[in-house]
């Protein structure tokens, strides 16, 4: 039997999507925006339960973005006991300039006016949500929270530290644990474990401080809490995409087409 190889669909020039790809299978347009920088895209429907829902979600996912792209990053809200993916973005970076677009784009398609963002721990998006959402409130994601302490305990070359050193492996379970802690106790809680630090995690303890997690100026944590990071349990993107296999990255096509049958 011959097999013959399906013709791979491309963004033109342009960053335009092909005609065939630019609506669903019930010929329902869904592209919000396109260009070389970002894609956007969500059925009518979608943008209508985002505007209902007070309580976003948002993340993004590397591994499964095809190639032209950095990453698809995405808008979730609360359906019937689960949180589903709404308005996806085909993004060419993770920088603030990058998520400021993407949330541009989506504020244009009508008058949301959600009261909290749940996002992972990425740099620019954290910026983004305060330039471009300033008035709702930013929660931190418990499983992104955990997995950033643990990626900098890795870049900051204490890998070893962590598997030899008992007490400094207790130490850095109980800064994660930190989102455990009632509001006005986790600054003390923060200097007693930092007490019990080496000098040698200097570097560890001053991303706390530099990232926002503490505000010693106002002797209180900021909206960007670690208190806020447990209010809503850990966040699990429900999307038939994440759960490709995270090492094959897709083509346009098979993007949008799984994307269109939602």
């Amino acid at each position: 039997m011959i097999q013959r190889q399906r013709t791979t669909e491309t963004v033109d020039t342009d960053g335009r999507l092909p005609e065939k790809l630019r609506k669903r299978y019930r010929d329902e347009g869904f592209i919000l925006h396109e260009d070389k920088k970002l894609i956007t895209f969500a059925k009518k429907t979608n943008l209508y339960i985002l505007k209902q829902n007070k309580y976003w979600f948002a993340g993004g996912r590397f591994k499964v973005c095809l190639n032209d792209y950095y990453q698809l990053f995405t808008l979730h809200a609360m359906m019937t006991n689960s949180i589903t993916p709404l308005v996806y973005g085909l993004l060419i970076g993770k920088s603030a300039e990058d998520y400021n677009l993407f949330f541009e784009k989506v504020s244009k398609q009508d008058n949301f006016q959600p009261e909290s963002i749940m996002t992972d721990f990425e740099t620019g998006t954290i910026k983004s949500v305060k330039d471009m959402l300033p008035n709702i409130l930013h929660r931190g994601c418990l499983f992104h929270f955990s997995q950033a302490v643990c990626r900098q305990v890795q870049s900051k070359g204490l890998t070893t530290k962590y598997t030899e050193d008992e007490v400094f492996r207790l130490n850095v379970k109980q800064l994660i644990a930190l989102a455990f802690a009632p509001l006005d106790q986790i600054i003390t809680s923060f200097d007693l474990i930092c007490d019990q630090f080496d000098d040698d995690v200097d570097d560890l303890v001053e991303y706390f401080e530099k990232n926002g997690l503490v505000n010693r100026k106002e002797e209180e944590l900021v909206e960007r809490s670690l208190n806020s990071i447990i209010n809503y349990g850990i966040f699990m993107i429900v999307s038939s995409l994440l759960y490709l296999d995270p090492t094959v990255r897709l083509k346009v096509g098979t993007m949008l087409s799984l994307v269109a049958s939602q």
